[in-house]
């Protein structure tokens, strides 16, 4: 009897004792979870940033973001270099990249390319919309159109998605191309279709009102056939093996930095789809889903 009592107790005090070498364990765990958190190497107020650029060529985007870069540098953002890979390079070798929504949903499928930052036109971080303009007393010919470029959210494939809203087959369209080293500069589009070389033509609405703003078009001269969708254009890219320390500090400033900007060269900045950079709400980098499946054939892309 005295066995077997002496042995119950060495099981209950084992028992105990491991409930308490569990929690222990436990608890050392989530400290070391919480020290990894906040412990993680701090963001260097001059961090080397490699930032590939796909959305734009160096003569369209050159001078204006390396301004922007001196803006970043002075204000902590960190040290960029510009990586100019043009549209249709492909991203490597480059920590960020600012890339049109349709570049970053392909290198999404490629490599796993993550949307750190969305950028907009407009100050208040709004998106944008593609419209479809004809004169103004003219009509469509769908056997002539424009479209800024083939990488633009809102200068293809909003405008495009808007066509095919209206009835008409976007197979059927007979369209060229104009600015596809810079997707959301529109100059062409408009002009193109005002001086009737092109009997309809597709581009952002933000671009056409701060053409009509500038007074190179007269206001009203270009009227608005349809609206489309609103999709987000220019996007801050994460290449996935950047560290994490490095991709959440440049998220956290940037916005900030960019709120800061002189008006010169926000004005600027906005001219190239980036008044302003936010992270993206909920939905938003699906919003391309619910384009129709026809438009995105004539367009040339097999997602998403």
């Amino acid at each position: 009897m005295a066995d077997g009592s002496k042995t119950g107790g060495n099981n209950v005090l084992s028992s105990y004792l491991g409930r308490w070498i569990s929690l222990v364990i436990l608890l050392l765990l989530v400290a070391l979870a919480a020290a990894a958190l906040f412990l993680e190497p701090d963001y260097p107020a001059h961090v080397p940033l490699r930032i590939g650029v796909c959305a734009f060529d160096s003569v369209a985007a050159g001078p204006v973001l390396r301004s922007f870069a001196s803006s970043v540098r002075e204000q902590d953002g960190g040290d960029i270099t510009w990586v100019w890979l043009g549209p249709g390079g492909e991203p490597a070798g480059c920590e960020f990249y600012i890339m049109t929504l349709l570049q970053m949903l392909s290198a999404r499928e490629e490599s796993g390319m993550k949307c750190l930052l969305l950028s907009t036109p407009r100050r208040d971080g709004s998106l944008s919309m593609g419209v479809v303009i004809v004169p103004r007393d003219g009509e469509p010919d769908w056997s002539r159109a424009a479209f800024t470029s083939a990488s633009s959210a809102t200068g293809f494939i909003s405008p495009l998605a808007a066509i095919a809203a209206s009835g008409v087959q976007p197979s059927t369209v007979s369209y060229e191309t104009l600015s596809d080293a810079c997707p959301v500069c529109g100059e062409a589009v408009a002009y193109g279709v005002l001086l009737g070389r092109y009997g309809a033509g597709g581009m952002s609405l933000e671009e056409l009102r701060r053409i009509e703003e500038s007074g190179m078009i007269e206001p009203g001269a270009l009227r608005v056939l349809f609206t489309g969708p609103e999709l987000p254009e220019i996007v801050l890219a994460a290449d996935p093996a950047t560290e994490k320390w490095k991709s959440r500090g440049f998220a956290r400033r940037l916005p900030r930095i960019a709120d800061r900007l002189s008006d010169p060269l926000r004005r600027e900045m906005a001219r190239l789809g980036m008044a302003a950079f936010r992270p993206p709400a909920g939905g938003e980098l699906d919003l391309a889903d619910r384009v129709p499946g026809q438009v995105w054939e004539a367009a040339g892309y097999h997602f998403p």
